[in-house]
C-alpha cells in the first residue's frame, strides 16, 4: 500500500504527529519517520545552524529510495519546528537537504504547504525517479515549536506547569543562568502532564513517556482547537494524505 512519508526532527515528534494523524484519521495513508531517533545520533548528526549542510535531515531522504524503488513512496513532507529562523532560511535548509540526498534534475520546493514534484536519481543506484515533496513549519504566532502548539491547546487546569513557567525565569537570574523559551515550554509540558494531571502513585514511566501519553492520554489536549497554527498543520496532513 502507497504511504506518503512524513519525516520529523526526532522520535518524540514522531509520536505527538501520529497522535494527530490518528485524531484526523489519515494513519491508513500518512507513515512518519523521526529524522533522528536515538541521543546519540542527535548529537551527531542535529545542528539547527547547519542550512548549508543539514545531515540528520539528508540521511532520512537518502533512507527513503528503496521506497520509491518499489513504488511505495511518491509523496514525501518534511515538518520542522521554524523555532525562531525565517521562512526563507528554513526553505534553503530543506532544499539543500533534498540535494545532499539526491542528484536533482529538476525541481525545488519555493513555498510552505504545496506539494512539488522534483525529478532526481539515487547517487547510488543512479535510477532516476519523480517524487511529490511538500514541508510544514511548525510555529505559533511565528515562532516556536509543537510544544508551543501543545501548550496552547491544554484542556485540563495546569496551576504548578503555570507557576513554574512563571516564576523560573526570575529564580535564575541570581545565579546569572538563562533557559531558553524551547526549553522553558518543554519544562512546562512536562510539569503540566505529570504533576498536574496525575496523581502521586503515577508520576512515573510509562505514564510520562511521550509515546504513553500521546496514545493513551490525547485527553490532555484538544485536537479540534481552533488555533489557527493547529489547522493549518491538519490542512498539511489532509493534504498530504490525498
Amino acid at each position: 500500500m502507497k504511504k506518503s512519508n512524513l519525516i520529523v526532527e526526532d522520535e518524540s515528534d514522531k509520536y505527538i504527529f501520529e497522535a494527530i494523524i490518528r485524531h484526523i484519521r489519515k494513519e491508513d495513508s500518512l507513515e512518519v519517520i523521526p529524522e533522528i531517533d536515538t541521543e546519540i545520533e542527535y548529537i551527531i548528526k542535529s545542528d539547527e545552524s547547519n542550512v548549508e549542510k543539514p545531515n540528520g535531515l539528508i540521511d532520512a531522504l537518502q533512507n527513503l529510495t528503496e521506497g520509491f524503488s518499489k513504488q511505495h513512496i511518491t509523496r514525501v513532507g518534511i515538518i520542522r519546528d521554524i523555532d525562531y529562523n525565517t521562512l526563507e532560511s528554513r526553505l534553503l535548509l530543506v532544499n539543500n537537504a533534498i540535494r545532499g540526498a539526491y542528484k536533482i534534475i529538476s525541481g525545488e520546493l519555493k513555498n510552505v504547504n504545496q506539494l512539488t514534484t522534483i525529478e532526481l536519481i539515487d547517487k547510488d543506484t543512479q535510477r532516476e525517479y519523480k517524487i511529490d515533496f511538500a514541508c510544514h513549519f511548525v510555529s505559533l504566532n511565528g515562532s516556536g515549536e509543537i510544544e508551543n502548539i501543545l501548550k496552547a491547546i491544554k484542556c485540563k487546569p495546569s496551576p504548578i506547569a503555570d507557576c513554574i513557567d512563571e516564576h523560573l525565569p526570575n529564580c535564575l537570574i541570581p545565579s546569572n543562568q538563562e533557559l531558553k523559551d524551547k526549553d522553558l515550554v518543554k519544562l512546562w509540558l512536562n510539569h503540566y502532564q505529570r504533576y498536574d494531571t496525575l496523581p502521586k502513585n503515577k508520576r512515573k514511566s510509562p505514564f510520562t513517556e511521550i509515546n504513553h501519553i500521546m496514545k493513551n492520554r490525547t485527553d490532555l489536549f484538544d485536537f479540534d482547537n481552533n488555533l489557527k497554527e493547529l489547522i493549518e498543520l491538519k490542512s498539511f496532513l489532509r493534504m498530504m494524505s490525498e
